[in-house]
């Protein structure tokens, strides 16, 4: 699967007719299945940590619209592609924390596995210990996405610097960085 690296994809959450929000993601690959990880209240519709829904419809997604870079050689091209998040009968399609449930906010969508619309995915295996990334307090990162759905130029992202905040190594709140 190809995807285009690091990139951030921005997310339109929908049900039925109605839009109910915007976000950001990105798409991964694990053993060659593709996937679409956000934020879980993204495509859950509810509020993180409350559970609480979000939208003034009270309702959940049924769908995601994800505005992707095509694989066009040369060009920058964008199109929307549309992903169920929810079976016939409402049960998520999605993946949350294996252990922390929706104790942790972050979710994994499979994606069908189509090459017209990735040029390079992020692979999330985990690396050799000797590609493991170090990261300690105070290291500079970026953060890239469409805060409330803003982009400052036909679906790019912005990119905001930030620093690593506290000691990846320690837990917070019994839940791990």
């Amino acid at each position: 699967m190809r995807g285009v690296s690091g990139r951030a994809v921005r997310l339109e959450m929908w049900w039925a007719h109605q839009q109910l929000a915007v976000g950001s993601g990105f798409i991964a690959t694990l053993d060659g299945a593709g996937y679409l990880v956000t934020a879980r209240h993204n495509l859950s519709g509810r509020d993180w940590p409350s559970n609480q829904l979000k939208s003034r419809w009270c309702v959940e997604p049924d769908r995601v619209i994800m505005k992707m870079q095509v694989a066009a050689p040369g060009i920058l091209a964008w199109s929307d592609r549309e992903v169920r998040v929810v079976d016939d009968s409402g049960e998520p399609l999605w993946f949350e924390h294996p252990k922390l449930g929706r104790g942790a906010d972050i979710a994994a969508l499979p994606l069908e596995n189509d090459e017209e619309w990735f040029v390079d995915a992020f692979d999330i295996a985990k690396p050799t210990p000797e590609r493991e990334p170090l990261l300690s307090a105070g290291d500079d990162l970026f953060v890239v996405g469409f805060p409330r759905g803003f982009t400052p130029y036909a679906g790019v992202p912005i990119w905001t610097r930030a620093s690593v905040a506290s000691e990846p190594a320690f837990d917070y709140d019994n839940r791990p960085m």
